[in-house]
């Protein structure tokens, strides 16, 4: 009996020879491992595939758990598959880590549904992030198990949603006292405050539950201040918020589409946490719109969750893709803020900072409107 190196993703098992594991580097295996998985999809048949999983699984999809394997298997998957004429990966890329013994694992790709009732066709585009763990396995075959505690399949919200504070609606009010008990909260801001050098007269806009804003009124009060939201129990805290200080800040609900101001009318743009709770479409709307009305020379500065540093703060920041759903906050663990930033044209475009948090690495960001 042999005893060989294997990868416990902790839920999806593959069972090689153990000739070809030897043969094999981590990222190989870890790579084999997910496409098994993924080849019984496009087969539209998972019949036998609970083999493969521990019978402790957890399957998360959408930001909500589906039980163990075998349950996602009789009640979602199978029934969802036996309505598929066909189902097509394209477009895949696996963004893979190895930290040993640990593994982690994002992929995005676009799927293709053919149904069988009508013959129509879905595409859509997905998200899938699974944690591996490397364990030793005793025998003749080496097993694999994805851990798909924290995979996602195929998520596209409707754009014209937006996702509360904290997800849930009855969790709103409690916000700012979860920020303010789980982040550096008045140190990231005032250091993104300070970044943004906000000086007499100028026009700041900014959004959420008026700390930031707030905050910046308190350093620069020769500053005009503009703040919107599209959630209005959020506006109603804010409110409250105002209340309680001798600062004049204006604030108003608006749709979440297009900004309820002329092009080219403000110097700054200040933003906290806002954009891992946007899809990406979403993120694409609002940096375009941010940019119409940013004057030239103006500069847009962001404090939200950013490429992680390191092991542990990939691990740390599930909590954060549980609660808030990975399709939004996939982007930002993976360090694309920046790219999106560059889209609309924004230059000179650079994360300044970084924050480790108990839910992950926190990244300031700063991007300018070029003059042409």
């Amino acid at each position: 009996m042999k005893t060989n190196t294997s990868f416990l993703l902790i839920a999806l098992a593959i069972i090689l020879p153990i000739g070809k594991v030897a043969a094999q580097t981590d990222t190989e295996r870890v790579k084999q491992t997910l496409s098994k998985y993924n080849a019984a999809l496009e087969k539209l048949d998972v019949s036998g595939t609970e083999v493969l999983f521990t019978s402790g699984s957890q399957i998360v999809e959408s930001g909500s758990v589906e039980g163990t394997y075998k349950e996602y298997q009789v009640h979602h998957i199978g029934p969802e598959l036996s309505e598929f004429k066909s189902f097509a990966f394209s477009g895949y890329k696996a963004d893979i880590t190895v930290d040993l013994p640990y593994a982690f694992a994002t992929q995005t790709y676009k799927y293709t549904i053919v149904l069988k009732k009508d013959n129509s066709t879905i595409e859509r585009i997905g998200v899938a992030t699974s944690v591996l763990k490397r364990i030793m396995v005793s025998g003749e075959l080496c097993k694999h198990i994805l851990h798909p505690t924290n995979l996602e399949i195929s998520v596209v919200k409707s754009e014209g949603k937006y996702i509360p504070a904290l997800k849930y609606d009855w969790l709103t009010g409690f916000y700012d006292a979860v920020v303010n008990l789980t982040m550096p909260e008045k140190q990231f801001k005032k250091e993104l405050v300070n970044q943004a050098w906000i000086k007499k007269d100028l026009k700041v806009f900014g959004c959420g539950s008026l700390t930031l804003s707030i905050m910046a009124a308190e350093m620069e009060p020769g500053a005009h201040y503009y703040a919107l939201d599209v959630d209005e129990k959020i506006l109603a805290i804010a409110t409250e918020k105002l209340k309680s200080t001798n600062k004049r800040i204006d604030i108003q609900q608006y749709d979440g589409t297009k900004l309820p101001y002329e092009e080219n009318s403000f110097d700054r743009v200040i933003s906290s946490l806002v954009f891992h709770h946007l899809t990406p479409v979403q993120k694409e709307n609002s940096l375009k719109e941010i940019f119409r009305i940013l004057r030239p020379q103006g500069e847009l500065h962001i404090a939200d969750w950013g490429k992680a540093k390191n092991r542990l703060m990939r691990t740390a920041f599930y909590a954060v893709q549980l609660l808030d759903g990975f399709e939004t906050t996939t982007d930002n663990v993976l360090g694309q803020l920046p790219i999106y930033l560059t889209q609309p044209g924004f230059s000179q475009v650079s994360e300044t900072r970084t924050y480790r948090t108990i839910f992950g690495t926190l990244s300031l960001f700063k991007a300018v409107k070029p003059v042409n």
